[in-house]
């Protein structure tokens, strides 16, 4: 009897420390992915911030990192899941604003930007201010948050070339 008791607390602890190895093992890859989007999020924020210092006017800066913030929210719930990575990507982008120190109000927005993302009629209405360069910039915010999963999906190709159409026919590039 004390064998067989041995035996099974012998798998009890096996189990145990499978379980907390599998645990590490989930807790390393999220880790690493959250890592990877800290990256590729950094390499676009650089080259967004290059474009968006032409805006010498801080209160059109916040708003339009409000917007990009708004762009990323929309796409990122175009097929009806918003995954772990593209959290990561967007919370990064909220952490830069919040570094950025800009007013109250910006902050308490992206709170309800988050509690509530907007659809992609809302973002054009949100982008039709901007200019073809600004336009851009949440075009490759859009790119960014549809790849940061490495999946693709026809509700996300369709949100891009919806925006892509809505584009070309606010800029007569048609």
């Amino acid at each position: 009897m004390i064998a067989g008791g041995g035996g099974a607390a012998a798998g009890t602890l096996t189990s145990y420390f499978a379980n907390i190895s599998k645990t590490q093992n989930e807790d390393n890859k999220k880790e690493a992915i959250d890592n990877e989007v800290r990256a590729e999020y950094a390499l676009h924020y650089a080259e967004a911030l290059k474009k968006m210092e032409k805006m010498k006017q801080y209160a059109l800066m916040g708003k339009f990192y409000l917007d990009t913030i708004a762009v990323a929210l929309s796409a990122a719930h175009a097929d009806g899941v918003f995954n772990e990575r593209e959290r990561a990507y967007i919370d990064e982008m909220v952490n830069s604003v919040n570094k950025a120190g800009f007013e109250k109000n910006i902050k308490e927005e992206i709170i309800l930007l988050m509690k509530n993302p907007p659809n992609l009629n809302a973002v054009w209405e949100r982008a039709k201010v901007y200019s073809l360069e600004q336009v851009e910039v949440l075009e490759e915010t859009i790119l960014m948050v549809i790849h940061v999963d490495e999946e693709h999906s026809k509700e996300e190709e369709a949100y891009f070339q919806a925006w892509t159409d809505y584009k070309k026919q606010k800029f007569d590039l048609i």
